[in-house]
This record gives C-alpha cells, sequence and structure tokens, in this order.
C-alpha cells in the first residue's frame, strides 16, 4: 500500500475537519475514566524452529484516566460517547522483517454516575511475518503461502479484529471518601476476528484491573494501573495468561489540556519470547462541552514492542435522546439560518441541498438520482518474468438509478441498481491475437439505511452512520471462448460507513471512513468453463467530498478517496488450483458541475471521476504461473439528473 497517500489522506481529512480525527480516548475528561487511556501493548515474538512472527497488540482499554476532578464535570447530561481512532505501528518484533499494522476502533460508551460500560469493534490491515490482534493479549500464528521455489509469501491481511466488552466501576474517590482515586475494571474479548487468517486465536479472553490515581503539586498527577487477563488456550501453543503494569505522570495545562507521560510492561503470552515495554506519550485536548481530540506516540523499550506507534482519535459526547430519537417522528427545532438569511458565505445553515454531499432527505420526502457513465479504463499485463503479455482496454456504459425516503428527519432508508453494458479489448502482445468479450445486464442491487446520528442544529458537525448491503440477485459469469458475461459481482457487499461532516452557505465538506466486507465469492469463467471460490475479504476507504456554492443554483463539486485493498484466497473448484490475488488499492478524484433548473427540487449535472489503480498480483504454488497488471486506471464521464418530491 501507498503508505504516503494513507497518511495525507489523514492529514487533509484532520487539517480539513478535525473532528474527523478519532479517539482512543473515549472517556470524559472531566472525571475518573479507565477508557481514557488504553493501553496499547504490541508484544512480538520470534516462535519456534520455523522462525515465522508472531507477536500480541493489547489494546484493552482499561487504564484508568483521572484528568480532571469528577467535581467539575459539566456534562451530567451528555451520557453517551462515540469515538473513533486510527493508528499505525511499526516494528520488527525479534525477527528479520518489518511488519506494519494500521487500525481504525469504534467505540460506543454509556456513562452512568459512578461507572460506565464501552464496546470497541476494531478493524485491522497488516502487512509483514507478525500478525498483531487488536484488543487481545495472546499470540497469534501468521498465515503464509510457500511456493515450489521454497519462497515464503507473507500475504497481506485485514478484516473485523476481536470486538472488546469493558465496564469500570469508580471504587474510590479522592478529596470525597479515600486519600486517591481508585477504579475497577472488567475486560472481556470475543473472539469475532478469523483464526483462519490470523487475525485472532478464536478464543475468549478477559480479566480484572485496578486503576489508581493520585494528585501531586503543580496540576501533576500521578498514575498507575494493573491488570491480569486469563488467556483462551490455543490448541498446539503454549500460551500465559498476562500481567500488564504501566506508571506515569499526569499534567493539566488548563482545564482543556492534559499531556501524559507513562512506561507499560507486559509479559511475554509465549514461553520462550519477549516481554513488551515502551513509553507513551499522550496530548488530550477538550475542543468544547461536546468534543474531544487527542494523540499518542509510543516507543519500544523492547523487543516484544513496536519501534513506534502513532495514534490520532475524536470523541463526540451527546446525549440519549439521540439515541431514542432514531425512530421518533418529531422534527427538532433548529437554530441554524437558511441559505437566504446567512450573514455569511461560512455561516452554518439547515438548509438540505439535495447536489450537496451531506444531503439526507427530512421527513416523507421522495429523493430521486438518474445517472448516466461512460467509462473508459486501460490496462497491461505482465508474466512473472516481468514481459509483457497483453494490453487491455474496457469500455463501459452504465446507467444507474437511486432512489432515498426519510423516514424521520434523522433516518432514510434508500434502494439503487444499475443496469451496465461494456466491451473489453485485449491484444495478446506475444502472439499478436486479439480477443474481445462483452458484459451486460443488472448489478445486485444495493439496500440501505442512513442514520443522522448527530446533527449540525445542535452541533458543530453532522455525524452520518450508513449501512449498505448488496445481495447476490444475479449470476457472476466472466465473458470469454465467444460467451456474454454479467457485470453482477457475486460477493454481496456490505459497507459500513461514519461520515462527519459540516455544510455552510458556500461551501460544504464530508470526510469518510468506510469498512466494505466482501464476502465468499462464486464465479464462472466462461473461458473455460471453470468455477471460482474467492475467500471473504475487507476493503478500507477513506474519502473527502466538498461542493462550493457560486449562487443559489450554480455549484461545483470536488472530492478524493483512497481505497485500501486486501488481498484474496481463490480457488479453482474445477481443478484445485489455489492462488493469492493482490488486489489493486484505487486512487480517485471526482467532480461535478450541478445547476438547480428548479431550485432544490430539479438538479442537472455534469460528473467526472478518475481512477488510478496500484499494481494487482496473481501469485501461485508454481512462480511461472505468476501474472501481474500494471498501468491500470479509467476515466468516467456521465451526467445526471437530482429530483425531489
Amino acid at each position: 500500500m501507498n503508505k504516503f497517500l494513507f497518511w495525507l489522506a489523514i492529514i487533509i481529512i484532520s487539517i480539513s475537519f478535525p473532528n474527523i480525527t478519532l479517539a482512543q480516548d473515549s472517556g470524559n475528561l472531566d472525571r475518573p475514566k479507565i477508557i481514557d487511556r488504553q493501553m496499547d501493548c504490541v508484544e512480538g515474538h520470534s516462535g519456534g524452529n520455523n522462525g515465522i512472527g508472531w507477536n500480541d497488540v493489547c489494546d484493552l482499554a482499561q487504564s484508568p484516566s483521572n484528568t480532571a476532578d469528577p467535581a467539575t464535570e459539566s456534562n451530567d447530561n451528555k451520557n453517551w460517547e462515540y469515538s473513533q481512532s486510527i493508528k499505525y505501528s511499526r516494528g520488527k518484533y525479534g525477527t528479520s522483517q518489518e511488519s506494519e499494522t494500521y487500525e481504525e476502533d469504534s467505540v460506543l460508551q454509556r456513562d452512568f454516575e459512578n461507572a460506565d460500560v464501552s464496546i470497541t469493534i476494531p478493524s485491522l490491515w497488516q502487512t509483514g511475518n507478525v500478525t498483531a490482534t487488536n484488543t487481545s493479549r495472546e499470540i497469534v500464528k501468521k498465515k503464509t503461502v510457500t511456493t515450489t521455489s521454497n519462497t515464503t509469501i507473507n500475504p497481506t491481511i485485514a478484516g473485523l479484529g476481536d470486538i472488546a466488552f469493558n465496564a469500570n466501576y469508580y471504587l474510590l474517590e479522592e478529596d470525597k471518601n479515600a486519600p486517591l482515586d481508585v477504579t475497577l475494571t472488567g475486560y472481556l474479548k470475543a473472539p469475532t476476528a478469523s483464526s483462519r487468517e490470523g487475525l485472532g486465536t478464536g478464543q475468549l479472553d478477559g480479566g480484572p484491573g485496578l486503576g489508581f490515581t493520585k494528585k501531586l503539586m503543580f496540576n501533576f498527577k500521578a498514575i498507575a494501573d494493573a491488570s491480569f487477563a486469563f488467556i483462551g488456550r490455543v490448541p498446539g501453543q503454549d500460551t500465559k495468561d498476562q500481567l500488564s503494569l504501566d506508571a506515569g505522570l499526569e499534567y493539566d495545562f488548563n482545564p482543556q489540556t492534559t499531556a501524559t507521560v507513562k512506561y507499560e510492561y507486559s509479559n511475554a503470552t509465549s514461553k520462550g519470547t519477549a516481554q513488551s515495554e515502551d513509553m507513551a506519550l499522550s496530548l488530550d485536548y477538550k475542543l468544547n462541552d461536546d468534543w474531544k481530540l487527542n494523540g499518542e506516540a509510543t516507543i519500544g523499550l523492547s523487543n516484544g514492542s513496536p519501534e513506534e506507534t502513532f495514534l490520532l482519535g475524536a470523541t463526540v459526547l451527546f446525549d440519549g435522546s439521540v439515541l431514542g430519537g432514531l425512530f421518533s417522528s418529531k422534527s427538532e427545532p433548529s437554530s441554524l439560518m437558511d441559505y437566504d438569511t446567512a450573514s455569511s458565505p461560512f455561516a452554518p445553515i439547515s438548509a438540505r441541498i439535495i447536489s450537496d454531499p451531506l444531503y439526507l432527505p427530512l421527513k416523507s420526502q421522495l429523493y430521486g438520482s438518474t445517472s448516466y457513465t461512460y467509462s473508459l479504463s486501460s490496462s497491461s499485463s505482465y508474466n512473472y518474468l516481468g514481459h509483457k503479455t497483453a494490453n487491455s482496454s474496457t469500455d463501459a456504459n452504465t446507467f444507474t438509478q437511486a432512489t432515498e425516503y426519510g423516514i424521520t428527519d434523522r433516518f432514510a432508508i434508500r434502494l439503487s441498481d444499475s443496469y451496465s453494458f461494456n466491451k473489453a479489448f485485449k491484444a495478446l502482445t506475444t502472439t499478436g491475437a486479439n480477443t474481445t468479450s462483452n458484459n451486460e445486464g443488472f448489478n445486485n442491487p444495493t439496500i440501505g439505511t442512513t442514520y443522522r446520528m448527530i446533527d449540525q442544529s445542535n452541533s458543530p458537525a453532522d455525524i452520518d452512520l450508513t449501512l449498505n448491503i448488496s445481495p447476490n440477485a444475479f449470476k457472476d459469469k466472466e465473458a470469454g471462448g465467444g460467451h456474454d458475461g454479467t457485470v453482477a459481482s457475486g460477493n454481496q457487499p456490505i459497507t459500513f460507513t461514519t461520515g462527519i461532516g459540516r455544510e455552510m452557505k458556500a461551501f460544504s465538506i464530508l470526510g469518510t471512513f468506510s469498512t466494505i466486507f466482501e464476502g465468499n465469492r462464486y464465479y464462472e469463467a466462461l473461458s473455460n468453463d471453470d468455477n471460482y471460490y474467492e475467500h471473504q475479504y475487507f476493503n478500507y476507504e477513506f474519502a473527502i467530498n466538498t461542493q462550493t456554492r457560486l449562487t443559489d443554483r450554480l455549484s461545483f463539486n470536488l472530492g478524493s478517496g483512497y481505497t485500501i485493498a486486501d488481498k484474496a484466497h481463490v480457488t479453482n473448484l474445477s481443478t484445485g488450483t489455489k492462488f493469492l490475488a493482490t488486489l489493486a488499492d484505487t486512487l480517485d478524484f471526482t467532480a461535478a458541475i450541478n445547476y438547480h433548473i428548479i431550485p432544490n427540487r430539479l438538479v442537472g449535472g455534469i460528473t467526472y471521476t478518475y481512477d488510478g489503480y496500484s499494481n494487482g498480483k496473481s501469485t501461485y504454488a508454481t512462480a511461472s504461473s505468476d501474472t501481474e497488471t500494471k498501468n491500470h486506471y479509467a476515466n468516467v464521464i456521465g451526467a445526471r439528473l437530482q429530483y425531489l418530491f
């Protein structure tokens, strides 16, 4: 993966709209929270006699953070918290090969007077010869592929991590009934990660912990945590339970800003492997009563730790009425101005403009979009020696119809589908032969919902949660051998998207992060009549979309996105041949010009998209069968009508 583009996307989102950056700190800065200082311990090991790497990432969300006095609590009505965080780790973990881990965590927490409970849902993307499992404490063997030439391939793996449940009880409180704060915690990790892919062990873990905080002079506090985890036993592995300790200092620069430095230790979870030791520096900033931002940098002190770890996060606090109003039919009063009465170009507005990236229909509104696109793509194929074997191009014509209906002002459902016909032309450079194949038909329909969890009318931003599902409605057939194929994909994708954006009179910006589950896929290649099975995998997408309004009728949209693609294990069911498909990452740029024929009722637009793909590769047990795709890109132009009833 192109690391530069990945981090560029994160930085742009952070600068353009800082509230999107994420939160490991899912607790409240105004009272003790174990979840506030989640312990990020990555333990790496060199395992067995085969030299395969092992490690352990502990993202346990169970070390207490007493960053302010409970007496200063100013958000008693904000009893829910939603956090998102992105973390990058790099290290060799006692092996000869460097490994990288990207993590994205979504945390939902419920706060009570003297306790809190939370659920952490992690997504992982890892490369190298060491596997790091989020929110778990055990070692995991990474899956490898060995070719006939004795070359070991350590495939990139990605997917859902182990979901963690945490509960914190504030046992004692300094200045009221004890000389220091004492927090009791409980932790349970569910085996939701794939043990087959090496993302987890398939075992339950859990255990108790204690956290301590003591006020010192000059706004300093001493902090210490201890926790014990009962590790689920992995067949064939000598796993051990784990004791984790950390200690350090916190300093409050002011009521909004807190810095923490701490030393962290965890014993090894496998006989003969290294313990984890590191130093962590974190900075928490309370933007206002609703938003908190945080960052953390960690340096490893032992072979069992990553060499470096960086984290960016954000947390939003809200009251229970946000969730309770999911299916409410009542509209909320807005303190925002309408488009015509906005005082300045960057004043927030209440209008929902149908061409805007943040558009969501109001209750009982029916929205529709009809579009046509023409796409021309090009790529080159290479063999295992690096010699070009073919040039390919594909032109595609696609008609798409989407419909969305507002159940309430903050909850909508949608249905969309498309019909495509395309022609793929391939010139085989070694033989001079030309082949042409055609694919035509309906794509699988998409059924989705969007819930506006936080509305801009009473918050600095809109936060949308979107779920889309595309069930298999049509067979997946690849054209060839003089037979036409279909355009439907057979992997039934499920996409969950978090979007954070702000709408102003002259400008809107929306940042999104999507986790895309591509299910198991069965398809038929008509060129040889063989049937194939492609194992499930995950993709991840970061995107920024904007709209600039020149007048009340004329506007233009600009956007960019980057998709991180996983590797897929494919089996030819007819012959038994297996190969590893390295799927291409995608960088796209989008643009559109919109004109309101009838203001906010009928909008016509011209659209353009450029897609640039990284190299794709198919790796077989026999190296001479390997193929690679390079120089792959596509230009897409189109027209669309958007309308509202």
